[in-house]
């Protein structure tokens, strides 16, 4: 992973319509796979469903860590910004608001 901040920026209207069109995609995809793992999960018993269930939190802990949604809003669209301490993305206008749990006490 990144061992800096790292703030992507897109300026150019048809690259972030793009890139805004690609996370949907990756967004769809991402929940069609979790309602597969979430029926796999209700069908299973005893010792297995317990381990699909760490695996269903697991998937859905590295979706909300990803650059594909603000790990404070969830917004999907904007430029992102990488915490390494935090070890996820968050949308530049929360950076801007100031509500991103630890950097509200560094200021």
């Amino acid at each position: 992973m990144l061992k800096k901040q790292k703030v992507i920026k897109i300026k150019d209207s048809r690259l972030r319509e793009i890139r805004l069109n690609l996370r949907k995609v990756l967004m769809n995809t991402f929940y069609d796979q979790e309602a597969t793992l979430q029926a796999i999960w209700l069908g299973a018993e005893g010792d297995e469903q317990l381990s699909l269930l760490r695996k269903l939190e697991d998937f859905q802990q590295h979706y909300q860590d990803s650059i594909l949604v603000c790990s404070v809003c969830s917004k999907l669209d904007g430029d992102r910004v990488y915490i390494p301490r935090h070890k996820c993305w968050y949308c530049t206008d929360c950076l801007k608001k100031g509500v991103i749990p630890s950097l509200r006490k560094m200021r």
